[in-house]
């Protein structure tokens, strides 16, 4: 487990045989939840769904690990990539029935208006138009030490990201060929739009290996001109600047935008958004058509000059 993150956790030994060990496993979770940081809530609740069935007399149930926001009974739904839209009639986690379900949790979700039949393990059960899908998103790749063979421009994938697997092209931009243990800059194209978020981790794997894995960085991405330093320094910029820099930069490469435009590409709620958007704004490095931010569009300063 040396260099990984798992360096240095607690090793407990157990046998599923007789239950020895048990009782002491469950006491070192239990005194690790206590130190573990509260998941992100931003407001824009996400459920990879890794499965569905029907109960008799429910209906449609779905489960997943919840990220990123709250659901609660009675709200509707909406699954990507497909689009089908339903409601919430009731949510469970670890078999106790909830009204609210909270981000990093396990959840079931009893959901009406789609057949469990129309739902595939990988779809995303969000809010209605909170999501979007992605034809072809930014990355920044780690292929592993022991990847097999080097990884070339345009080579075929099998991509893993959420609970989904699907087919993908996999783009180099800074070169033609890229060897285990090296990392670089790539977009990966699915076979279909899928609903990825900046931040989002991801693995690419051969039929019979795995290849490596890395970051989703931009999902609002063009076909890129290859081996361009303006391109790498802004994928540079949306990987690892300060969030303030982050955001005119999502500005700056789409002007002009909307508020709402820039809202569903960002792990941050929207009253902290309007606060960044608003201190750029009063450093003249954003401008607005409207007083009020959330009606007008948004420009840069080279883009307001022009």
């Amino acid at each position: 487990l040396d260099g990984t993150r798992l360096q240095g956790s607690d090793i407990v030994p157990v046998s599923s045989l007789t239950g020895e060990g048990i009782p002491d496993l469950i006491s070192v979770i239990e005194e690790n939840i206590k130190s573990a940081e509260q998941k992100t809530d931003v407001g824009r609740p996400r459920l990879p769904i890794d499965r569905s069935f029907t109960i008799s007399g429910f209906g449609t149930v779905v489960t997943g690990t919840l990220i990123e926001g709250q659901l609660t009974v009675g709200q509707e739904i909406e699954l990507l990539p497909s689009g089908l839209k339903g409601r919430i009639r009731g949510l469970q986690s670890h078999k106790n029935k909830e009204q609210v379900v909270f981000p990093g949790t396990r959840v079931a979700a009893n959901i009406s208006g789609v057949d469990h039949n129309e739902v595939k393990r990988g779809e995303v059960l969000s809010l209605p138009d909170l999501l979007f899908n992605s034809e072809a998103f930014d990355v920044r790749l780690q292929v592993l030490n022991d990847c097999p063979y080097d990884l070339k421009h345009d080579s075929n994938v099998t991509l893993y990201i959420g609970s989904r697997e699907v087919g993908a092209k996999l783009r180099l931009l800074e070169g033609n060929v890229i060897s285990k243990g090296q990392s670089t800059w790539a977009q990966i194209k699915p076979i279909y739009p899928i609903p990825v978020l900046k931040g989002d981790f991801f693995v690419i794997r051969s039929n019979t290996d795995t290849l490596g894995g890395g970051v989703v960085v931009d999902v609002q991405a063009k076909r890129h001109k290859r081996r361009s330093v303006q391109v790498t320094d802004r994928l540079e910029t949306l990987k690892n600047g300060s969030i303030y820099d982050i955001v005119a930069n999502m500005i700056e490469s789409e002007q002009p935008v909307r508020l709402s435009n820039i809202e569903p590409l960002i792990l941050v709620d929207r009253i902290e958004l309007e606060r960044i958007i608003d201190a750029l704004i009063s450093d003249k490095e954003l401008f607005v058509t409207r007083d009020e931010v959330d009606e007008g569009y948004l420009f840069t300063e080279l883009g307001w000059d022009s």
